[in-house]
């Protein structure tokens, strides 16, 4: 089930219900909000009325849920920046993500002050 943290400058979304440990602790250290969602449905609907300035989409297997998620968000919300956290560094991940919309690709998690300082850089950007 859905349940969200502080605020909404950043909204990191986690398919299949279930946030890596380590993100989770990323998106807390940093006043990030967390959605977890079993269903892509349940995450348009939270959006709607919380419009983060960021997005981080969480890719885990099976990679097609964090695919159909990316695709649904950079076709309704162009705007709003998107990064996909991959919990692996992996080349056809990555390929796979940005053609369905991310602008950024983080490809693991082995460094999370990097993933904060390229959060905060990305929304300082105009």
């Amino acid at each position: 089930m859905a349940h969200v943290l502080l605020s909404t400058k950043v909204l990191v979304l986690a398919t299949g219900g279930r946030l890596e440990p380590v993100l989770g602790k990323i998106a807390e250290e940093n006043g990030w909000s967390i959605l977890e969602v079993e269903t892509l449905p349940q995450a348009v609907k939270h959006i709607q009325f919380n419009m983060p300035r960021m997005f981080i989409v969480q890719v885990t297997e099976p990679v097609s849920r964090a695919l159909q998620l990316t695709s649904t968000l950079r076709s309704h919300l162009p705007h709003v920046p998107l990064l996909a956290v991959a919990l692996c560094d992996d080349h056809n991940i990555e390929l796979s993500v940005r053609r369905t919309g991310a602008y950024y690709y983080f490809p693991d998690l082995a460094d999370p002050d990097r993933l904060a300082q390229l959060v905060e850089a990305l929304l300082k950007q105009p």
